[in-house]
């Protein structure tokens, strides 16, 4: 009876935390992250709702068409996106399947971090509470979980169990293949799920391995039992990495032809995103412990990304430094007993790499000065696959795992009090922990159900005839026009769609539709690049489709006598077809062999064109003029040799003006890189600057 009852206080308490922490969501419209990531991760999910039904293929998106391996740009969510489509299947709407999807994978987390504690780790009640929550309601989760991959964290308990299961069955002479195989299976699913993650566990499990082998090492006990293991387990170990291998095929399949095309972060991007050692005690500055203090010594107000608001409980790093002291003291009692066995000495050294292991990773991220010099460099250069991570601070959150697990399990085991006395000590300890480990308002969630849905049916249906179609008329004063570029994403999604639109990280070859100032001319690129038919424009402002063509048309509408600029502020992007780098100051160069305009004239002319452009060469090597051959609708109509900066003309004959529309196309004889001519590292293959161009009819004689 006391048992029950004990279980059910625990099960209360712990309901109870799950519900603190996701307070201001359960219950209410208020969604998990924001319309950003946590749309994107939202739909993201959804597409493998779609997948089973049969609607998209396993590396197909709504948005970025016509890619065949867009999920390869994003997490793939697999792991969330089964439960996800379980909820779906019962009939749960997209966003509450998605958001309480998440809660279930918190939930399971916690429970199975606490079942590693209590059963596998054979720890008392008390400190199996205190690492639960440690762990799994941490204020660095709830402060970033508009990053919603993030809750993949929740797997790392049940990889752990797994281990565990393994070695205890291989070490009593037990069955342990499945084990095995079950941990393995979980860890693809992770990296299935959520890349940083799954590469955090990889980094740790190196860090790990080598820590602990240098101090068996040092002990004299490394190469006997290496090597004993490795002769019982070789074939089992050549089968778990055939099974691993034959798992991943898609998973490589989908992302290393990306990782080549991209080539990743450069090591720039990822320095913004390194933590300081300040950033050890940074968990937010809504934190009931910690927030007041952090205000006042502007931690927050550096100008680094909000990634590395990542730190953890001030209780538990005391705890985690108090314990690592006293369990280093009692490792050189143990080791230095004459009657100590080879088992209990891996154990003793086992617990001591974790904790330095622990220590190692942290100073391995951690940002030395302000222009990002860290040890992170190195590793940046030397690791396979490291280059694709640029939140590193997010390895905190990671961190939170082992180090609320190994200073739970040496408290256990090093504190010795009288029964009253340790539920006092670790039931306050407790209650700091759970005040040091909160936020002022529950998870991050700044978007709402009831809007999405009000909004997604007041878009008007969409032509029969849509086959793909990008977003127009969206806020293009917004610092990040990709985010709302994402509205596209979720129409395609609701009226089962494609769209050009894309919110990613990296970008695919040839797609630009991110770049707000050239957002025209990337349409414009990707559509012809893809031969793309059938393709309309969404009006978000005046909710309204159009025809490609019609839109096209009418931005390039062209009036003769008009100037087209090509400077920075200039309106050439309108016009500019392929062949044009961006827009500097004064000009715009030609980049490639050609480069072509498009203009629509209203009134078609009826007498010839006079072309005039003012605009200079690129000039170096043995090269000392450009000749550039002018067509106009693929008709050539002169031959230019540019040697300086100044004007050029040429007729556009009545007779090729057969329709509105006038292609213009210049081709440049010998355009050159600056990179190879040692003037710069711009590897760019410049031509000709163009700073202004002017059509005008020539009058009737």
């Amino acid at each position: 009876m006391k048992k029950t009852i004990s279980l059910l206080v625990i099960g209360a308490f712990l309901i109870f935390c799950e519900w603190f922490f996701f307070r201001n969501v359960i219950g209410s419209s208020l969604l998990i992250g924001d319309r950003g990531d946590g749309r994107l991760t939202t739909l993201l999910t959804e597409h493998w709702w779609n997948f089973f039904n049969g609607r998209e293929s396993f590396g197909e998106l709504a948005m970025l068409y016509p890619l065949k391996n867009a999920i390869g740009y994003s997490d793939m969510f697999l792991g969330f996106g089964i439960i996800h489509s379980a909820l779906r299947f019962l009939g749960v709407n997209m966003f509450y399947a998605y958001k309480y999807t998440l809660i279930i994978v918190h939930c399971a987390g916690m429970f199975a971090t606490l079942y590693l504690c209590r059963k596998k780790l054979q720890m008392s009640l008390g400190w199996s509470l205190f690492a639960t929550v440690a762990f799994a309601f941490s204020a660095t989760l709830a402060k970033h979980a508009f990053h919603t991959q993030l809750f993949a964290v929740a797997f790392l308990p049940f990889i752990s169990i797994g281990i565990i299961d393994f070695w205890r069955s291989y070490t009593s002479n037990k069955k342990y293949s499945k084990a095995a195989f079950i941990t393995i299976f979980l860890f693809v699913l992770i990296m299935y799920n959520s890349w940083y993650i799954a590469y955090f566990t990889v980094l740790f499990a190196g860090v790990w391995s080598i820590t602990y082998a240098l101090l068996l090492w040092q002990h004299k006990i490394l190469w006997q039992n290496l090597w004993h293991h490795t002769l019982v387990l070789k074939w089992k170990i050549l089968s778990y990495a055939l099974f691993a291998v034959i798992l991943l095929i898609p998973f490589i399949y989908t992302y290393i032809p990306i990782l080549q095309q991209s080539g990743g972060f450069s090591y720039y991007d990822v320095a913004i995103y390194l933590p300081e050692f300040a950033d050890l005690i940074n968990v937010g500055d809504d934190n009931p412990l910690m927030g007041k203090f952090i205000q006042a010594i502007q931690l927050n107000n550096r100008g680094y990304s909000c990634e590395v608001v990542e730190g953890f409980s001030l209780i538990l790093l005391i705890l985690f430094g108090t314990m690592w002291y006293i369990s280093g003291k009692q490792r050189n009692i143990g080791l230095a007993q004459s009657d100590i066995s080879m088992t209990e000495k891996c154990q003793i050294l086992l617990v001591q790499s974790l904790f330095i292991s622990i220590v190692v990773c942290f100073l391995l991220i951690v940002r030395l000065s302000a222009n990002g010099v860290s040890l992170w460099y190195i590793l940046y250069h030397i690791l396979p696959g490291a280059s694709s991570l640029r939140a590193i601070a997010r390895f905190m959150l990671y961190l939170s795992f082992p180090m609320a697990i190994i200073t739970a399990y040496t408290a256990d085991k090093y504190i010795s009090l009288s029964k009253k006395r340790n539920v006092v000590l670790w039931g306050g300890l407790l209650v700091l922990l759970f005040v040091s480990n909160s936020t002022a308002n529950g998870v991050s969630a700044s978007w709402r159900k009831t809007d999405e849905v009000k909004w997604l049916e007041s878009v008007a249906t969409p032509p029969q005839d849509v086959e793909s179609f990008f977003i127009i008329n969206v806020s293009y004063n917004l610092p990040h026009f990709d985010v709302e570029s994402l509205d596209a994403y979720e129409i395609a999604n609701f009226f089962n769609l494609h769209t050009i639109n894309g919110y990613t990280g990296k970008y695919p070859e040839h797609w630009h539709l991110g770049d707000k100032n050239h957002y025209n001319q990337a349409v414009k690129e990707w559509v012809n690049h893809n031969k793309l038919e059938n393709v309309y424009a969404y009006d978000k402002g005046n909710n309204v489709w159009i025809p490609y063509e019609e839109y096209i048309a009418d931005i390039q509408q062209y009036q003769p006598g008009d100037t087209i600029s090509f400077t920075q502020d200039g309106n050439a992007n309108k016009y500019t077809e392929s062949g044009f780098s961006h827009p500097e100051p004064q000009h715009t160069w030609t980049e490639g062999r050609n480069a072509q305009l498009n203009l629509f004239i209203k009134d078609k002319p009826t007498t010839n064109l006079r072309l005039k452009i003012t605009a200079w060469p690129f000039l170096g090597g043995n090269i000392t003029s450009q000749t550039v051959k002018v067509y106009a609708n693929d008709t050539l109509i002169e031959t230019w040799q540019i040697k300086q900066e100044g004007e050029y003309a040429a007729i556009i004959p009545a007779s090729v003006l057969t329709s509105e529309n006038i292609a213009l196309r210049f081709d440049v004889s010998n355009p050159m890189s600056p990179k190879n001519l040692g003037m710069s590292e711009d590897s760019r293959l410049l031509g000709i600057a163009f700073k202004t161009l002017t059509l005008s009819q020539e009058e009737v004689k």
